[in-house]
């Protein structure tokens, strides 16, 4: 939903998302964000987006959960009823509580510490996104890939998402 602020519209969203191999909702994510227009010419526009992230995961070795933020541009054309565009952005875990498992210490590293960690990791992500609507409801598609913020290739390489909105 669109909202002035400051006299300038902008347009706050949250998801949510769970592992797709196999439903666990012990593997999550969940972004709150807002996006708004910086400079537009017709229908030429250039976005950002600013999101907080958390994350959360658990399996045999530990449990983890952690806390982020993702800057995102995003420039291309914005029609009426559809958008087509590139992205660039870069997503950053800030703090990081890891709990490690019984199990792992008892049969990898008995000393294996509990607690909170700064600076886990960040992903530059680039890449194509567009949507289409149709009354009061949106689909959209993000196709990229990700990179670590040292620039290595990550396991898998790219991403895509597919998105489904109806206004209120």
């Amino acid at each position: 939903r669109s909202v002035p602020l400051f006299g300038h519209p902008v347009q706050f969203t949250g998801d949510l998302g769970v592992v797709a191999a196999k439903l666990d909702t012990r593997d999550f994510r969940a972004r709150l964000q807002a996006r708004t227009s910086l400079l537009h010419w017709k229908s030429v526009r250039m976005a950002g987006t600013v999101a907080f992230v958390t994350r959360g995961t658990a399996n045999s070795i530990y449990r983890g959960l952690t806390f982020g933020s993702d800057f995102t541009g995003t420039a291309g054309v914005y029609a009426r009823r559809w958008h087509a565009a590139v992205e660039f952005g870069f997503d950053k875990n800030i703090i990081t509580h890891v709990r490690n498992t019984d199990w792992y210490r008892s049969n990898f590293y008995p000393d294996a510490k509990d607690g909170w960690y700064l600076n886990a990791r960040g992903t530059f992500h680039s890449g194509f996104t567009g949507g289409v609507s149709l009354g009061r409801t949106e689909l959209s598609l993000r196709v990229g890939s990700l990179r670590t913020e040292k620039f290595e290739q990550m396991t898998p390489p790219i991403f895509a998402s597919v998105g489904f909105g109806v206004a209120f």
